[in-house]
């Protein structure tokens, strides 16, 4: 059985955020039969602090309110998901935290 996901403590604002990327030079026919990959306000939280502020691995931790490991899950997965999304020409979609998927 799964354990319910913890709260975590996401410092970006999700309302300046365009929530849906993708190729542009698709025709909407072309874009609407892509594949869509969903990235997690927590995920993409975790990409801004590795990638984008100097801090350390138990400071993100930290700030996010969660255990390094899990810091280290979340990033991995938000990694991936973006790698995914640019080399197979994917639409990545965020997931705010208040939005149901």
């Amino acid at each position: 059985m799964w354990r319910k996901k913890k709260c975590r403590n996401i410092a970006i604002d999700m309302s300046y955020i365009c929530h849906c990327f993708g190729p542009l030079d698709y025709d909407a026919w072309a874009r609407a039969k892509l594949s869509k990959i969903i990235m997690e306000s927590d995920e993409l939280q975790s990409l801004q602090l590795k990638d984008g502020e100097w801090m350390t691995m138990i400071q993100w931790a930290q700030s996010m309110g969660i255990s390094k490991s899990v810091f280290a899950e979340t990033y991995k997965k938000a990694r991936w998901k973006l790698i995914d999304v640019i080399v197979n020409t994917r639409i990545l979609l965020i997931k705010c935290p208040e939005d149901s998927l």
